[in-house]
């Protein structure tokens, strides 16, 4: 059993070592003080980017080599899949507009080159005056789990080619319309914009699904029937997560069910 006078001395090499920690810690924040604020005062192009950029929820990944939205709108032309759509088929013109209507008025001009990112498929670079695009196959969602507050990430695919086959992941989207607060949506091309300015703007084409009026003979109680809408653009600050749904084949193709419950947090967005 330890005696007192063995108690003091355990104290006081306790508050000895406190204290000298304490001092590492003053001293380093006053050597260091001046330092920040120039730091912070003089923060660089690039830095702010950055800044910008760790603050955002998603990110992207499998990235491709350049091309350019003309070469690219030629290809959509060639696949039969996107052939049909008028935002594949007039894709350069479309894309101009959509900037132009959701970005700064004279940050966009129709006749404007613009450098663009393009997460999509595995496209040849040309170097021509368009819309330039680089393509990517993977997008990774940060969100807030309802269940819990926790941070979760869903990691969803835009890809012709994965494994031998085609997979275009879905995700929820908040569009502030519908009967709930969220819309669902398959990815079919990601693109990052990059304007004169120097401003980017993440978007993405996506196939949306509406609430369906049709209903299986069989009823099924709280789900949502969703139907296949035509292809629009959506910029990626409203993506929410990625989403889960069914095909039902005891209809027409196009009609699906979403999957509320592949996990807690999904099934509190339900609206369950």
């Amino acid at each position: 059993m330890m005696t007192c006078k063995g108690q003091m001395v355990k104290i006081n090499e306790n508050q000895e070592v406190i204290a000298r920690i304490r001092m590492a810690i003053n001293n380093y924040d006053k050597a260091h003080q001046f330092k920040d604020i120039d730091e912070e005062e003089v923060l660089n192009d690039d830095e702010l980017q950055k800044s910008d950029a760790d603050q955002r929820h998603w990110s992207l990944g499998a990235p491709e080599k350049m091309t350019t939205a003309k070469n690219l709108e030629q290809r959509f032309q060639q696949m039969s899949i996107m052939s049909n759509s008028p935002i594949f088929k007039q894709f350069d013109f479309e894309l101009k507009s959509f900037l132009r209507k959701h970005t700064s008025a004279d940050c966009v001009r129709m006749d404007e080159s613009l450098r663009v990112r393009l997460f999509y498929g595995c496209l040849s670079e040309q170097l021509i005056m368009s819309i330039q695009v680089q393509t990517f196959k993977c997008l990774h969602l940060r969100y807030q789990s309802l269940k819990n507050w926790k941070g979760a990430r869903d990691i969803l695919r835009c890809n012709p080619k994965f494994h031998g086959e085609e997979r275009y992941d879905c995700a929820l989207i908040n569009m502030n319309s519908g009967r709930e607060s969220f819309t669902c949506a398959r990815l079919k091309v990601l693109l990052r914009c990059t304007l004169s300015s120097g401003e980017e703007h993440d978007i993405a084409i996506v196939r949306t699904f509406k609430y369906s009026s049709w209903h299986p003979n069989t009823s099924i109680e709280g789900r949502h029937i969703l139907e296949a809408r035509e292809p629009q653009f959506v910029m990626l600050k409203y993506m929410i997560r990625g989403a889960h749904i069914i095909p039902i084949f005891s209809t027409r193709a196009g009609r699906f069910v979403l999957n509320d419950l592949i996990d807690s947090d999904m099934f509190l967005r339900a609206g369950n």
